[in-house]
């Protein structure tokens, strides 16, 4: 798993959203948005302040996917949270993983598609 799909599924945990997660460490909402977005990767400042913040993130789950993300919670609560956030797979391998993200770009890529001929249509009709 990257490290921006890890991220996003720790203040996922936390009940945060992504800016309300960066302003709690002291970052601008845009840092985590644009991390998430771009599939960049902490800074190291960035991880030293959401440790300092948040002891209770699994060094281990982020760097080594050992454990659980938020040690506080319980498997339930963790099981409960990827149900409600699927497509998310915890611990899948990265193939299902891109296969996922391939069908989402495909799907997407309709969409645009139909709103496009939505508008020509309504366009040619007037």
């Amino acid at each position: 798993m990257k490290p921006h799909e890890k991220i996003k599924i720790i203040y996922g945990l936390l009940g945060l959203n992504a800016k309300t997660f960066a302003e709690s460490i002291n970052f601008k909402g845009q840092t985590v948005s644009r991390m998430v977005q771009v599939e960049g990767k902490p800074s190291y400042e960035f991880l030293e302040s959401m440790f300092k913040k948040y002891p209770e993130i699994s060094k281990d789950w982020l760097f080594h996917e050992v454990g659980k993300p938020i040690t506080t919670l319980s498997e339930k609560e963790i099981e409960d949270f990827k149900r409600v956030n699927e497509p998310f797979q915890f611990y899948g391998d990265d193939s299902e993983n891109e296969k996922h993200n391939e069908v989402i770009r495909r799907i997407e890529t309709l969409e645009r598609q139909v709103r496009f001929l939505e508008i020509a249509v309504l366009s040619s009709s007037k």
